[in-house]
């Protein structure tokens, strides 16, 4: 044991020289993963279906597989190319589906803006006044997650992860019903910090919507804009139902 406890400490040195850090799960700090972060917190805790909404090319769902193995995972990626190149990341992992189109808080049509960089591609209305934002426009059919839901027979998910580039709330306000019931279980959501900027939705206005529906933030991470001389932009937050939380008394 003594060999043992002071292998770890001599490893601890040698990586705190190389700039490393190490934690032992479940006990990784808030703030440097969010899924891990998740998985270290609540180890019992087993989800069936995550909504990776604004899947991009599958960077959330290669961070989740390892974490969920067995999970169902639904991708939406309304960009033809950009979901065009999801699915073959993702084509050996039978467990997710793709799905085309964009959740928001109605049925139909809109024209995304496309970016040149394919994860800042986005519907907010509020960067069309910005013509350098994006490149290109295309129709994209938008549905709401309610209707998805009962369309597919899902009655629960266990995670919402949602960053759609300041499309947010709206996104959110099309899953009225399953938020009021009590079927969503975790949400993660990129977040401005900036007040004014159209492309992320501000933190403020997640935390006042969600609060009704019985959600409490968590954990804000991957904060980005905090390592250069400039104030923090942006980043990822993790809101929990309150039915997952242990209060002390």
């Amino acid at each position: 044991m003594a060999l043992l406890s002071y292998g770890k400490r001599l490893m601890r040195r040698i990586l705190d020289r190389w700039g490393y850090e190490v934690h032992r799960r479940p006990h990784v700090p808030k703030g440097m993963d969010v899924f891990q972060s998740l998985k270290s917190h609540w180890y019992d805790w087993r989800p069936t279906v995550i909504f990776d909404v604004g899947a991009n090319v599958g960077q959330s769902v290669a961070r989740i597989r390892p974490l969920y193995p067995r999970a169902r995972i639904f991708s939406f990626e309304p960009v033809p190319a950009t979901c065009e190149q999801l699915r073959k990341n993702v084509s050996g992992d039978s467990l997710v589906e793709v799905f085309a189109l964009a959740l928001a808080d109605r049925a139909g049509e809109a024209m995304i803006q496309v970016h040149g960089a394919s994860d800042q591609s986005s519907l907010s209305p509020g960067l069309l006044a910005d013509a350098a934002s994006f490149q290109s426009q295309v129709a994209v059919p938008l549905q709401t997650a309610d209707a998805f839901c009962a369309q597919h027979g899902i009655d629960r998910i266990g995670i919402l992860k949602v960053d759609v580039e300041g499309f947010e709330l709206e996104v959110l306000r099309g899953a009225r019903e399953l938020l009021a019931r009590g079927a969503v279980d975790f949400l993660v959501l990129e977040a401005g910090l900036i007040p004014g900027n159209p492309r992320f939705t501000p933190l403020a206005a997640l935390n006042d919507f969600l609060m009704p529906y019985g959600f409490v933030l968590i954990g804000i991470y991957e904060q980005h804009g905090m390592r250069y001389p400039q104030s923090a932009e942006f980043c990822n937050t993790l809101f929990a139902h309150e039915r997952h939380l242990h209060r002390s008394t």
